[in-house]
């Protein structure tokens, strides 16, 4: 089985930026019904590593789906990658 690190992929705006995960390379403990607080901690690290805690727990609230500016409505880009 190949593993492969993270990929970083970079839109046109330099605050989105979309990181995909090989999570199977990064989380070698699959769970079982006897080692649930293991594999808790083991992506719970994961999530902080990668500063993706706060998607998890709403600390990060997801962003509007448009931007208004001049009374001009357009789509929010920081949305979209969101979704």
């Amino acid at each position: 089985m190949a593993t492969s690190s993270p990929s970083i992929l970079t839109t046109n705006d330099s605050h989105n930026t979309l990181i995909s995960i090989n999570v199977a390379a990064q989380t070698p403990l699959k769970l079982t019904s006897t080692n649930y607080l293991s594999w808790k901690l083991q992506f719970h690290t994961l999530f902080i590593g990668y500063d993706l805690l706060g998607y998890i727990d709403g600390s990060k609230p997801c962003p509007s789906a448009t931007l208004t500016h001049n009374d001009t409505t357009r789509s929010n880009p920081t949305h979209n990658l969101w979704i």
